[in-house]
C-alpha cells in the first residue's frame, strides 16, 4: 500500500502558480499507466489512487475518471488558484462518484504541508480549521479526495485585490435542459441591465448545471439589510420571485453534474451564446489556455509565472 505523505517536505516550494514546466512535469507523471503512483511538485511527494476510478457517467469511454479530474486541477492551477488565495474553502467529497454517497467535508484532516486557516468561523477549533489551498500540490490533494463543489466558507481574509471591491453577494439562476437555460441566461440580462442602472457591477458565471449565477460587487451593498434590498429588487427585475438558495462556488470548480460539468466564469459577452454543456473537465482547460480567464481582475494573484499568458476576456469561448 502506497504511503500517503512519506516524506518531510518544504510548504513553501510547493506554493504560488507553479511554471509551465512544473506543470506539463506533474502532467507526464499522472499520465503514467497505472491506477496507483506518487507523484512530486514542489518539494512534496503526495499519494494518487484509484486513478483509473469512474467518477462522472460523461466524458471519455468508460466515463470521466478520477484521473481526469486530477489533470483538470493541475491543468487549470493558473486559473484557479488565483480564486484561492487566502480563501479558507468547504469542499464536497464523492470517492465512489457523483450520485453515490457523498460528505461535506468537516474535520479537514489534513497533511502537515496543507496551510490551514487562521481562523474560521465555522472551525474554532485549531485542529479542524479548514485548508488554504495555496499551489499546485494542494490542489492534487483535493483531487486526490474526489473534492469537488468549492466553495468559500466566509469572505477572503484579505482584499482580493487594490482595484475590486469585494464580492457582496451571488444570485442563482437556475434552469432545467437547454430551454431552462436560456430562460435563465434571458433573466440575467434582466438584471444585469438593473444592475447598471443602480451602478453595480455584476458578473455572470454558468452555475455547473442548467443555471446561470450572477455575482454582484458594490458599495451599496455593503450592509446585510441593503444587501437584501437591493437582491431582492434585481430578482424583481430579472422576473423571477427568489434565487436558487446556494454557497457560491469558486470560478472554475467542478461540479457533481452527471456531466462532468465546471462553473465558467464569463463575460456577458461571452454568456450570449454560452452553452453549459461547453464547459467540461475536458473543455475547460483549453479555453483558459485560448482566451485567459474573464474574472482575472477580480482574483488575487501570487508570484505567477510569465510563462502561463493571458488573452483578451473578451474572446469567444465556442469550443472548436
Amino acid at each position: 500500500m502506497l504511503p500517503r505523505y512519506p516524506q518531510p517536505c518544504t510548504p513553501l516550494a510547493a506554493q504560488g502558480i507553479p511554471s509551465l514546466a512544473a506543470t506539463r512535469a506533474i502532467l507526464a507523471q499522472i499520465d503514467t499507466p497505472g491506477s496507483d503512483m506518487l507523484v512530486t511538485t514542489g518539494g512534496v511527494t503526495l499519494a494518487l489512487t484509484n486513478l483509473d476510478r469512474r467518477l462522472w457517467p460523461a466524458g471519455e469511454p468508460g466515463g470521466c475518471r478520477k484521473r481526469d479530474l486530477v489533470r483538470y486541477y493541475a491543468r487549470v492551477a493558473p486559473f484557479l488558484l488565483p480564486h484561492l488565495v487566502r480563501t479558507a474553502i468547504s469542499n464536497i467529497r464523492y470517492p465512489l462518484g457523483v450520485g453515490r454517497p457523498a460528505s461535506r467535508e468537516r474535520s479537514w484532516a489534513r497533511p502537515h504541508w496543507v496551510l490551514q486557516a487562521p481562523d474560521a468561523p465555522e472551525a474554532p477549533a485549531p485542529r479542524s480549521r479548514p485548508p488554504l489551498v495555496t499551489g499546485l500540490a494542494s490542489l492534487l490533494w483535493l483531487g486526490q479526495k474526489v473534492a469537488i463543489e468549492l466553495a468559500p466558507l466566509s469572505e477572503p481574509l484579505v482584499s482580493r485585490s487594490p482595484s475590486a471591491t469585494a464580492p457582496a453577494f451571488e444570485l442563482t439562476l437556475s434552469g432545467a435542459g437547454a430551454e431552462g437555460f436560456a430562460r435563465a441566461r434571458d433573466a440575467a440580462f434582466q438584471l444585469r441591465r438593473a444592475a447598471d442602472g443602480l451602478g453595480v457591477k455584476t458578473r455572470p458565471r454558468t452555475s455547473g448545471r442548467d443555471g446561470v449565477c450572477c455575482r454582484v460587487w458594490g458599495e451599496v451593498a455593503a450592509e446585510t439589510g441593503e444587501r437584501q434590498r437591493l437582491a431582492a429588487r434585481l430578482l424583481r427585475a430579472a422576473g423571477v420571485s427568489a434565487s436558487t438558495p446556494a454557497r457560491p462556488l469558486i470560478p472554475l470548480s467542478p461540479t457533481a453534474d452527471p456531466r462532468g460539468l465546471v462553473s465558467m466564469p464569463l463575460t456577458w459577452a461571452q454568456l450570449e451564446d454560452a452553452l453549459p454543456d461547453a464547459f467540461t473537465l475536458y473543455t475547460v482547460p483549453e479555453l483558459l489556455q485560448h482566451c485567459g480567464d474573464p474574472w482575472r481582475d477580480t482574483a488575487e494573484s501570487p508570484a505567477e509565472s510569465p510563462e502561463h499568458g493571458r488573452r483578451s476576456d473578451e474572446a469567444s469561448l465556442v469550443v472548436p
